[in-house]
């Protein structure tokens, strides 16, 4: 099991940003008092990607410069989708031939 996962987050100006979640994500997400014991995992997935912008320095700024609190910033995304890994397709049919098996 690997500890870290990709996402992308996709604003509503049609931008994106790629982050990489890992346990520090996790857990900042589990101290949450919103956290509902990881129950809503759309909440989770957007809270995670947030946490991953902030340790990387790479959230939107306000007005004044500062880095935007999660409301504001959940306020300009439009989804969190996981990244799939690069060495894997996205998605394959069984049914077509040429591509790796069991997948």
């Amino acid at each position: 099991m690997s500890s870290k996962f990709g996402a992308t987050v996709h604003y509503e100006d049609g931008n994106t940003a790629d982050v990489i979640i890992g346990q520090r994500e996790l857990a900042a997400f589990e101290a949450q008092p919103f956290a509902n014991g990881g129950r809503q995992p759309m909440l989770q997935a957007r809270f995670c990607a947030f946490e991953a912008l902030r340790r990387t320095n790479r959230l939107p700024r306000d007005k004044r410069g500062n880095p935007v609190i999660f409301d504001a910033w959940d306020d300009q995304v439009d989804e969190v989708t996981d990244k799939p890994d690069e060495d894997e397709p996205a998605s394959v049919d069984p049914t077509t031939p040429d591509q790796p098996e069991g997948r």
